[in-house]
């Protein structure tokens, strides 16, 4: 090819210069996740840290690392078994790797579990199989965590059929957790179908009543955490704002986590002066020790958690976070 015989004798051209023999191009390195990822599929698959290593070098990668793994599940062939057996094996570990990274971040938002759509729909197929089926080795209290990366990973609903049995499971109130159903519920309210969050949802408004008692707000919280959770945020900033104006007015003090989450709403719903003053006086009850050991609110999330992208880069949101944690190590002023 024209191109390759042009590189060619730039090679030699520059040799001639300096007076050197020509140097054959290096090869580009091989990416250290197709590295282990190869280890791996010729292993005897019985190495468990090797397979830990293989679906955190997958994820650290990212997208690129993903495709790579959606790659050989897409050409993986039925005569060969002991391929399948690893391939299919290191995605089961890659997407609970996954779960296990985020659950450990301690924040929960919308869209956190896209990065898991590069491998659908063979990501999305084990997902409902761990809460539809339940496999012997997963414990049957932890498919609540399962309901948020479905509901990422789905972005259309599933087919009617899978439906139709994850709707009857949030209906199962003798068997199945109310966490769970309630998550569910989310799920299919998300897919269209929204009769069993309705019916919480007229459930609250009808005890939220004017938001002027303790008992009242209480349930004004509620609603402004389930629209939250509906990805609904206009609604849930409107519910957050009576919350806040009520319990000021009864004269109680709002609690720290209280205010973040009202921020996050403001600020998914381009209410930015309210998300500011919302996380001006989180940040004040943070300095001040006021907050709740079962509530703790990090550095970390100020500084990553994406709801509160559009107010990020204002001043004010930088004096909040200094506020509340300090100057950050090796940003000190002098």
């Amino acid at each position: 090819m024209p191109g390759q015989l042009v590189s060619f004798v730039a090679i030699l051209a520059t040799a001639a210069l300096v007076g050197q023999d020509p140097v054959a191009p290096v090869p580009p390195q091989e990416p250290a996740y197709a590295a282990v990822m190869k280890r791996w599929i010729r292993s005897a698959h019985d190495d468990r840290k090797l397979l830990d290593e293989c679906a955190a070098a997958l994820l650290d990668a990212g997208e690129p690392g993903l495709r790579a793994l959606h790659l050989e599940l897409t050409t993986l062939k039925a005569e060969d078994r002991d391929r399948r057996i690893a391939i299919e094996t290191l995605l089961s570990t890659t997407v609970l790797a996954s779960l296990e990274r985020e659950a450990n971040r301690g924040m929960r938002y919308a869209g956190q579990f896209d990065h898991l759509r590069t491998l659908q729909p063979y990501a999305g197929n084990f997902l409902l199989n761990l809460v539809l089926q339940t496999p012997s080795w997963f414990p049957s209290d932890q498919r609540v965590l399962v309901v948020p990366p479905l509901r990422d990973v789905f972005q259309k609903p599933p087919e009617a059929s899978t439906l139709h049995r994850l709707e009857e499971m949030a209906k199962d109130e003798d068997f199945e957790s109310e966490e769970l159903r309630e998550a569910l519920a989310l799920a299919l309210a998300q897919w269209g179908r929204r009769d069993l969050v309705k019916k919480r949802l007229d459930t609250y408004t009808e005890n939220a009543g004017d938001g002027k008692t303790a008992d009242e707000l209480h349930f004004v919280r509620a609603l402004a955490k389930l629209e939250y959770e509906l990805r609904e945020y206009p609604e849930a900033a409107a519910w957050w704002e009576r919350f806040i104006g009520g319990t000021v007015a009864l004269g109680d003090r709002v609690a720290a986590i209280d205010e973040y989450d009202a921020a996050c709403s403001y600020s998914l719903a381009a209410r930015a002066e309210d998300a500011l003053a919302a996380l001006e006086r989180c940040a004040a009850l943070v300095a001040d020790g006021k907050v709740d050991s079962s509530a703790a609110i990090t550095r970390e999330m100020f500084e990553n958690d994406p709801d509160l992208r559009a107010v990020r880069g204002h001043e004010r949101f930088a004096a909040a976070m200094t506020k509340a944690f300090g100057e950050k190590a090796g940003e000190a002023r002098r």
